[in-house]
């Protein structure tokens, strides 16, 4: 989007177009700021998962419980609370959150993209 963004300001300093309202504009920079944050909280969950990954390599079930005596359908794995927290609650909650933001934010810039040039072309 900065790409995109920073043409359309050159162009209407060089006034090529009309200038854009000051909402589009801060629903440009809310969006913009969104799609920065995403790839940076999808490199935290990345790394995050390879702690996980690792925890999992090195889980012990005897220490865990899982040494095979009672034949339960299920495993669990003890999880290091920062893992927990940092990948499962905060991030993966974060990233979620972004994008839904991101997109209400995208619709509400289309919806008054689209009134913005029913105005101009009537």
């Amino acid at each position: 989007m900065k790409p995109i963004w920073s043409a359309i300001h050159l162009a209407e300093k060089q006034g090529k177009v009309r200038p854009i309202s000051q909402e589009l504009s801060d629903l440009g920079l809310h969006i913009s700021l969104r799609l920065d944050f995403m790839p940076r909280i999808v490199s935290r969950i990345n790394n995050q998962l390879v702690n996980l990954y690792r925890e999992v390599r090195e889980r012990n079930p005897e220490r865990d419980g899982q040494n095979g005596q009672n034949n339960s359908p299920g495993y669990a794995l003890r999880v290091n609370e920062n893992t927990k927290f940092e990948l499962l609650l905060i991030d993966i909650d974060s990233l979620l959150f972004e994008i839904n933001s991101c997109c209400e934010l995208i619709q509400k810039f289309i919806y008054n993209s689209s009134l913005t040039v029913a105005i101009v072309t009537h």
